[in-house]
């Protein structure tokens, strides 16, 4: 399952973003602002936190209740400790981070999981817009 996940990062990262939608390639040197959607927040290292659970499933849209931020750095996230917010912080892994970012099914398919039950197994996936 992780060799899927860094498959996954590797094409989208050179194709388009897995997790935000729509992707600029500036997302890779852009500018620290506190409003970076998701993947460009992960992706130059910064702290992306969201109001709530993580990894929202979505067709198109975020909804309009839907709070994310930003941070800079784990030294100036006051979200880190609040047990409303769920960030990107709390996982060691440069991959699991990503598990903060929305999912969009309308980019990567019609579910965020796949389920590999033995050594073996094999699962075909349909990506959308890679």
């Amino acid at each position: 399952m992780i060799l899927l996940t860094l498959l996954l990062l590797t094409v989208s990262a050179a194709s388009g973003s897995f997790f935000d939608y729509p992707f600029s390639k500036n997302e890779l040197t852009a500018t620290y602002s506190a409003k970076m959607l998701c993947g460009e927040c992960l992706l130059n290292n910064h702290v992306f936190c969201v109001k709530g659970a993580e990894g929202i499933v979505v067709d198109k849209t975020l909804p309009t209740n839907y709070t994310t931020f930003c941070c800079n750095n784990t030294n100036n996230c006051t979200y880190i400790k609040d047990k409303a917010w769920n960030c990107s912080a709390k996982y060691t892994n440069q991959v699991d981070k990503y598990k903060v970012c929305p999912f969009y099914k309308s980019q990567c398919g019609p579910s965020p999981k796949v389920n590999l039950t033995g050594v073996g197994d094999a699962k075909c996936l349909k990506l959308n817009a890679l």
